[in-house]
């Protein structure tokens, strides 16, 4: 039974590839690593925000609220408003005038 030995040419080539491709593999890693830790955290610094923005507008809400039931019609006069007294309501027409180029309707 005869057995070949695989015989390397050049070594050293091949050393120096898996040597790049590692080192590749870890500045990704490495960046990878970086861009998840700055997304959380970006991430919180909304949700801290939110949750600010979101209690003013509770407030807000409150405050229209409790301003809404708080008006009645003495509010009203001593602000200057006066009730109407004649409703008058506005239409529209179902037809439509065309003017032509002179000017004339159509």
């Amino acid at each position: 039974m005869k057995t070949k030995a695989l015989i390397q040419q050049n070594p050293r080539i091949i050393v120096l590839s898996l040597f790049t491709i590692v080192m590749f593999s870890l500045l990704f890693y490495f960046y990878a690593i970086n861009r998840t830790v700055r997304n959380i955290v970006h991430r919180q610094n909304i949700e801290k925000e939110l949750a600010v923005i979101s209690a003013r507008i509770g407030e807000l809400e409150f405050k229209y609220i409790s301003l809404n039931n708080s008006i009645n019609f003495e509010t009203a006069e001593s602000m200057g408003f006066v009730v109407a007294k004649e409703t008058k309501y506005v239409s529209r027409k179902s037809s439509v005038a065309v003017l032509s180029p002179s000017g004339q309707r159509q």
